[in-house]
């Protein structure tokens, strides 16, 4: 629609009243928050004819005016917290009542996924980057919905806040690039009503280093699939803080699942009658590779 609209071709979609939110916030991420939209009570689908017959009826008004009227400015609630600051402070009684307080902020903006985050402290985001080769500032992609720019810093501030010990660094940023690949359609699988989640698996010499559970457990909980839980809690934080799939702003499912705070796991190679993944797609046996496939 944003793409018809900015060549000249008036467009107009019927929007049920529960995604009012996620429409608006959606084409302000295309750049054209004034996108015209006919609400409606209920989405189409699994309604019976007479009953989308009426809805219709209902927003035809809505629909004219839509293609008719001159564009006007749409008011965006301000739903997403950005900051100018790079660095923020935060107070409390001891250290552990800074971090509380840091916890507390985090939630409120969004930034959090519910679960307590360890501080992104110069040092530890110093630390966490001895993990990988690549620059700071190289780019590891742009993810969908809202575009934003993962950086090799950004994606190891989450990591950090996720857990993430060093050695995991590499098999953050992996999934990430994946993600960005436009032929994922990050966007369809980020925003969607069900309950979308980037499984990853992982294999070869990485899969060891990084201390990854491809055994009992390999889900979580407890110590054997440590790296796993925090792995997959970064690349969520990921999505949410750099591409901007927020629950209930961008990010749709109507009921969730656990599977969203992790879904990692090392393939069992040993153990597997069949070859590596990756060995039947046709990559290097000795290769650490990680492949990321939405369940």
């Amino acid at each position: 629609m944003t793409l018809l609209e900015k060549q000249g071709v008036p467009t107009v979609a019927f929007t049920a009243e529960a995604f009012v939110r996620d429409a608006r916030r959606s084409a302000e991420s295309f750049g054209l928050p004034e996108l015209p939209i006919a609400v409606v009570p209920k989405p189409f689908t699994n309604q019976p004819p007479e009953a989308i017959r009426a809805m219709v009826a209902g927003a035809i008004d809505q629909v004219i005016a839509g293609l008719t009227r001159p564009l006007t400015r749409a008011e965006i609630p301000e739903e997403l917290v950005f900051i100018d600051e790079e660095w923020l402070e935060f107070e409390g009684e001891d250290l552990l009542g800074a971090v509380r307080a840091m916890n507390e902020r985090f939630l409120a903006y969004g930034w959090s996924d519910g679960f307590p985050l360890v501080p992104p402290t110069e040092g530890a985001l110093e630390q966490m980057l001895k993990g990988t080769g690549r620059s700071p500032e190289d780019v590891v992609g742009v993810l969908e919905p809202g575009f934003g720019l993962a950086t090799v810093k950004k994606v190891a501030a989450n990591a950090v806040m996720a857990g993430c010990r060093p050695e995991h660094l590499p098999v953050v940023i992996a999934p990430v690039e994946c993600l960005a690949e436009p032929k994922i359609y990050l966007r369809n699988k980020a925003m969607p009503t069900c309950a979308h989640t980037p499984l990853r698996w992982v294999n070869g010499p990485i899969r060891k280093r990084s201390g990854l559970n491809g055994g009992i457990c390999a889900l979580g909980p407890g110590a054997p699939s440590f790296a796993n839980t925090v792995i997959g809690r970064a690349v969520r934080l990921c999505l949410m803080n750099l591409g901007h799939a927020y629950p209930g702003v961008s990010d749709m499912d109507t009921v969730g699942s656990p599977l969203k705070y992790s879904a990692c796991v090392a393939e069992n190679e040993e153990a597997s009658p069949w070859p590596p993944y990756h060995v039947g797609h046709g990559f290097d046996p000795e290769a650490s590779t990680v492949t990321v496939q939405f369940v």
